[in-house]
């Protein structure tokens, strides 16, 4: 199964196709390879990937459902946050010789938002071992409204 994702990084609109599994469908190197992998990470429903079953976040799990508690989708973006990125330093860990640009340091949240009617803006900053800073911002379809 494929589907695209459309993410904004450092201002850019990419479309990149992911499949389910461990390997993205698409070759990138360097730290877009981290964000791309971050991003599929963050956007999985935990227990669709088959080749591990808790890859994914509690986020993907709400997309689409009208979650009508901003601080509760809040508390799940920033928890979905430290996961992604813990699993994340976990895989890469039992890699041998990534380069520093590969390496995630750490992700943090910068905003989080109403964009739109229906829809949360998330914009995350992603930090990788040779210091280097990623922007990337993700639109949410959640069918909510933020007060």
């Amino acid at each position: 199964m494929v589907y695209d994702i459309y993410i904004e990084i450092n201002g850019e609109d990419i479309k990149y196709p992911f499949s389910f599994g461990t390997l993205p469908s698409k070759y990138t190197d360097g730290f877009y390879k981290t964000v791309i992998k971050w991003a599929k990470c963050f956007l999985t429903i935990p227990g669709t990937d088959l080749a591990d079953r808790s890859y994914g976040t509690a986020l993907a799990t709400l997309l689409g459902q009208g979650v009508a508690n901003s601080t509760i989708l809040r508390d799940a973006v920033f928890m979905s946050i430290a996961q992604t990125t813990d699993k994340i330093k976990s895989y890469q860990s039992q890699a041998l010789n990534l380069p520093q640009k590969e390496l995630l340091s750490s992700a943090r949240m910068l905003e989080f938002g109403q964009d739109g009617d229906d829809g949360v803006l998330l914009k995350v900053e992603l930090q990788n071992a040779a210091n280097e800073l990623m922007l990337m911002t993700l639109s949410l379809d959640i069918t909510v409204r933020i007060n």
